[in-house]
């Protein structure tokens, strides 16, 4: 399809999602383009290259950055720093495709993502998907994978150090608290760590 051709939804509701009002300008500016901009696809896990975002909205790559990690915290999205893939879980909730003919140009699509864990996690996630569809989904992806997901082991490993490092952030932030009480410098390290938790899903 030509990008003439090409459109996105977006809910009015979201410019009174609590989490959304709660975000800066740049943050918002970033989260429209997320949900909206040409690097989206129709199912909700596509590629996003930081630095044509940041060349798109004239943002520092730095910036850029920082403002995926509190996207995702606000709004629960996931962004694979290796492959450079952004998935938003709540995507067919909203997006729900018309019919199955649909649903299966949509899997096409998954020809585009580069190999990540969260093609995994996409395919686990039905319960936005209206049930009608779940078994063309199903189908689909068994068809397109038949091998199972592309995961590379480099990629399996990050998988799991993803999901252990907050954990693991968490306990050393913990620590660091306890040792920075006799300095009086709790407030400073409260802050730092709390940045380096939530940007785990930025740490190559």
């Amino acid at each position: 399809m030509s990008d003439v051709g090409r459109y996105r939804r977006l809910y009015t509701r979201l410019w009174k999602h609590p989490n959304f009002r709660r975000l800066t300008d740049r943050d918002k500016l970033l989260a429209l383009y997320v949900l909206t901009g040409p690097q989206t696809n129709r199912h909700g896990i596509h590629s996003l290259s930081l630095i044509t975002a940041s060349e798109d909205l004239k943002l520092p790559p730095r910036c850029t950055r920082r403002s995926v990690a509190r996207l995702c915290r606000a709004f629960g999205w996931q962004f694979d720093p290796r492959s450079s893939v952004m998935y938003i879980p709540s995507w067919f909730k909203w997006n729900p495709p018309d019919n199955v003919n649909v649903m299966k140009g949509i899997l096409n699509d998954l020809n585009e993502i580069p190999p990540s864990p969260l093609i995994a996690v996409f395919a686990k996630n039905i319960e936005t998907l209206p049930v009608t569809l779940r078994p063309t989904f199903a189908e689909g992806l068994r068809q397109r994978f038949p091998n199972g997901m592309p995961i590379q082991e480099q990629e399996q490993e990050q998988e799991q150090d993803l999901s252990a490092e907050p954990a693991l952030r968490a306990m050393n932030a913990s620590a660091a608290l306890r040792a920075s009480n006799a300095k009086g410098d709790s407030r400073q390290i409260a802050i730092a760590c709390r940045d380096q938790i939530g940007m785990h899903y930025l740490t190559a």
